[in-house]
């Protein structure tokens, strides 16, 4: 059966950047993160572009996926954005994108192939038909509905193994069926599948009872009976909780680790019941009784003991678990009808046997100040840990993924033209060279690649070249050379590598995280230029995922120091050769310029097309830089000029720009729910 071979994927929210680091830590093998727009969870803190580019090294750092979601339904309207977002996701590498309007479906296919598509529990695919249906459009993996008991799942899986699967197995429940509910939509103007879920389920309501919370859910929370779900051949067990709080997550991904490998989960529950948690159940996996909790909606917690006595101010507690000063308890009191009144504080002092303390222990009687008489017999419940927040980790301490970008370069006697392939066109820029003998003899090739070529992943040494390297010349010629040694492979300067915790759980990397180096290019034909536009001709409506301008789809981000000149290579390996290599830049945004330094000389040509998608293999390889934001404005190149002399040493090309915050996607933020 598909998947039973496999190591299952423990799946945590990463709702903020801090979360993220956390699960990590924790031992996590994918995260799943959301944008600022675009995703189901708009009221999260999510992640911006540059917070994206920094998770998804943090993630290669450890071995682990990163998985983006943009999983609302879209206006035709938010499309061009939509698609200059995936442009730069195609570029990062993510590890896959979850979708749930089948337009976006269609759109990826056909112009980021490289994305590989998730199907979202919101398309509440819960048969074998809905699978195949997913299967023949492209997905590579479905989150399967959450309504389905596990002789539903463990069917679809047998009938259709081509495609992976995922459940969610912790976290807070949908009263109605998954990308179903239009209560929301209906009753407040805020849907739930744009993002915007306010909620309703979670609000009291009149019945026959009295008031309730008659559509409130308890939390899934599967346990030990995720195994269940691994003999059926379910891929990826997913966490709920993007709006949850990094101890939240980190403490929910520790305890099913531990579970999964057998190890000591002893004392992991009650961390999970402290950081958040309703009344449990175990969802729809044995039917559809027990889920909703109509006394109180909110986090409850673990008890704590039981009130033996009160008076004005204090309660006198027989404690079961530990309690320290700072910790948050609370108790549920009657209210009408069956709706119970959360009462909530925190532990201002302790007194056991009439002296005061820090922490009172299992087993002791503890008074503790309170803010309202509490009834004797009432559960005193532990909401909070006085230590449990974690530190907040700066992204600006995790180094940026690179972009990796198809370059082609062409060589003449006079020129350097640069080609990058992108998603939704081609950038060609031409610099003007001058050629000359070197001192050291280098191939050409070699010597470009070398140049573009600067990034290896922290920690993580380069692979071999898949194919041979060109023939080494056999009698020393002139070569390119370099006035620098080439760019270090490390973090740039102010930029620290993270520290991780030792943890006894180490995945292994998977083949998509770290692909092999790229082998070295042959020599391949110079690519033709796209003819001219006429001038008199009126431009078509652009589809979509057409380039709205002549321009880059988005500026490329460069330090603030002034421009290099452009490349003069110094060997002339033929009249006419065309040559590709790999290289990175890794942007330091905080220093980044919006101007493009000047220089003398004339400005480098430059022409782009439209790309449109191609099944034909080609010899380019990447040419790599740090992310920029998707909906910044573009700019123009800088002007640069050759370095004349009796030697002309070769630098790599430059351009400088930066990403604007203020107009990416990143910097949107959504109003409180």
């Amino acid at each position: 059966m598909h998947g039973h071979e496999r190591r299952p994927e423990i799946l945590a929210p990463a709702g903020s950047f801090a979360a993220g680091i956390h699960a990590l830590e924790a031992g996590v093998d994918a995260l799943y993160v959301g944008l600022p727009r675009f995703s189901a969870r708009a009221f999260a803190r999510n992640v911006d572009m540059d917070g994206l580019s920094r998770l998804l090294g943090a993630a290669r750092v450890r071995g682990a996926r990163v998985y983006v979601a943009l999983n609302t339904l879209l206006m035709d309207e938010e499309l061009p954005e939509v698609c200059r977002i995936l442009e730069v996701l195609s570029l990062m590498g993510i590890d896959g994108l979850i979708v749930q309007d089948l337009g976006l479906i269609r759109i990826v296919r056909e112009r980021f192939p490289r994305l590989e598509l998730h199907a979202s529990t919101q398309m509440g695919i819960h048969n074998p038909d809905g699978a195949r249906v997913l299967r023949d459009l492209g997905a590579r993996r479905v989150i399967l509905a959450r309504e389905l008991e596990l002789r539903e799942i463990a069917r679809i899986v047998e009938e259709v193994p081509e495609l992976e699967y995922e459940v969610f197995v912790h976290g807070a429940m949908c009263y109605s069926v998954s990308g179903m509910c239009l209560a929301s939509g209906l009753l407040l103007g805020r849907s739930g599948n744009r993002g915007v879920c306010a909620q309703v389920c979670r609000t009291w309501q009149e019945g026959p009872r009295g008031e309730g919370y008659y559509f409130s859910m308890r939390d899934l929370a599967l346990g030990e009976r995720v195994r269940e779900l691994v003999r059926v051949g379910v891929r990826a067990l997913k966490i709920e909780g993007r709006m949850k709080s990094p101890a939240y997550v980190r403490a929910v991904v520790g305890w099913y680790r531990a579970l999964l490998e057998g190890r000591g989960a002893e004392g992991m529950e009650e961390e999970v019941r402290a950081a958040f948690a309703r009344p449990w159940c175990g969802g729809h996996l044995e039917g559809h009784e027990g889920l909703v909790e109509e006394g109180y909606a909110g986090h409850v917690g673990v008890e704590a003991g039981r009130v033996v006595g009160a008076g004005e101010g204090w309660v006198e507690v027989a404690l079961e678990r530990e309690v320290g000063v700072r910790d948050g308890v609370g108790v549920l009191l009657e209210g009408r009808g069956v709706r119970k009144e959360g009462v909530w504080w925190g532990v201002e002092r302790l007194e056991v046997g009439g002296r005061a303390r820090t922490t009172a222990r299992a087993g002791e009687r503890a008074r503790i100040p309170a803010p309202r008489p509490v009834p004797p017999g009432t559960p005193l419940l532990l909401a909070s840990r006085h230590d449990a927040t974690l530190p907040e980790p700066s992204p600006a301490s995790f180094p940026p993924s690179p972009l990796h970008i198809p370059l082609t370069l062409h060589l003449t006697p006079t020129t350097l033209t640069l080609t990058a392939r992108l998603p939704l066109r081609t950038l060609t820029r031409t610099y003007p060279i001058t050629l000359s003998p070197a001192h050291t003899p280098h191939t050409t090739l070699t010597l470009l690649r070398t140049l573009l070529a600067s990034y290896a992943p922290p920690t993580a040494p380069p692979s071999p070249p898949t194919s041979p390297s060109p023939p080494t010349p056999t009698s020393p010629s002139p070569s390119l050379t370099s006035s620098s040694p080439p760019p270090s492979s490390k973090p740039s300067a102010g930029t620290s590598s993270p520290h991780w915790k030792t943890s006894s759980h180490s995945p292994s990397p998977s083949p998509s995280i770290h692909p092999p180096s790229p082998p070295l290019p042959s020599v391949t034909p110079s690519p033709p230029k796209a003819p001219s536009p006429s001038p008199h001709a009126s431009p078509p409506s652009p589809p979509p995922c057409s380039p709205p301008s002549p321009s880059p789809p988005f500026p490329i981000p460069s330090p603030s120091s002034p421009s290099p000149p452009p490349p003069s290579p110094t060997r002339k390996d033929s009249p006419n050769s065309s040559t590709s290599s790999t290289g990175t830049r890794t942007p330091d945004f905080s220093s980044a310029s919006t101007t493009p330094p000047t220089s003398s000389g004339p400005a480098p040509s430059t022409n782009t097309t439209p790309t449109a998608p191609s099944s034909s293999s080609t010899t380019s390889s990447t040419a790599r830089t740090g992310p920029p934001s998707p909906s910044s404005p573009p700019t123009s190149p800088p002007s640069s000029s050759p370095t004349h002399g009796s030697k002309t040493r070769a630098t790599a090309p430059s351009t400088t720009t930066s990403p604007h915050p203020s107009s990416s996607p990143g910097s949107a933020t959504a109003p409180p729910p």
